[in-house]
């Protein structure tokens, strides 16, 4: 299970790569053309006509790839109030029943969203015009369920590494369960120990060569 769990973490790293290089070449892509729009406009008298409904769209897929990377760190919107109160077992427990949550939740959006895609494939006069290019809307619409898609996953597989962290065996290579650690040690003195400091020093640099492990396989 383990070794399972490890291997799901590495090619999580790799997605996170392509969701890094979306976001890049998104913003790039948005910042050119709006350059380019103003310039001929400034210029010439006319401009890049599909330049704003190319930034519309791709601005849905910078907020939806980019709240699915933010996942992987856990730097999410995460608003609990019982995990200000909550010591390390009933921590662990709670982090796993809101692991659960978030699952359910992401599935289910998962679920419609493919259902959204869907039922815009069957709608052929549905397009997106970007200059003299027709798009069919359903293909501008898949970074929907691909984005919650992965948020199932990793919210799933944190989900994991919390239960195990939970019976006694913390993963290793665990970024979530590191992060548990230092919260803990926080919380259970006013200054966190050298010896608990370079622990968790150890693990955040365990958890890092296994990601880059997982980016290099």
């Amino acid at each position: 299970m383990k070794t399972w769990l490890q291997r799901w973490s590495q090619a999580d790293a790799i997605v996170q790569k392509i969701e890094r290089s979306i976001l890049v070449w998104g913003m790039l892509t948005i910042l050119l053309t709006g350059v380019m729009d103003i310039g001929l406009r400034l210029a010439l008298g006319w401009g890049l006509g599909f330049a704003d409904t190319l930034a519309r769209q791709i601005t849905v897929w910078l907020g939806l790839f980019g709240a699915a990377l933010a996942t992987s760190h856990v730097e999410h919107i995460n608003i609990d109030a019982f995990s200000r109160i909550l010591r390390r077992r009933g921590l662990q427990i709670n982090q796993i029943a809101v692991g659960l949550a978030c699952v359910f939740m992401s599935g289910a959006l998962t679920y419609y969203a493919i259902k959204l895609v869907q039922f815009y494939r069957g709608n052929t006069s549905s397009v997106v015009t970007l200059g003299y290019i027709d798009i069919a809307t359903w293909w501008l619409l898949l970074a929907f369920p691909i984005s919650f898609g992965v948020m199932t996953s990793r919210y799933l597989l944190h989900t994991l590494e919390y239960l195990y962290a939970l019976r006694g065996d913390p993963l290793p290579w665990s970024y979530v369960t590191t992060r548990m650690e230092e919260e803990l040690s926080r919380r259970e003195g006013t200054e966190v120990s050298p010896s608990t400091q370079a622990a968790s020093a150890s693990a955040s640099s365990s958890a890092s060569a296994h990601r880059a492990e997982g980016g290099d396989a």
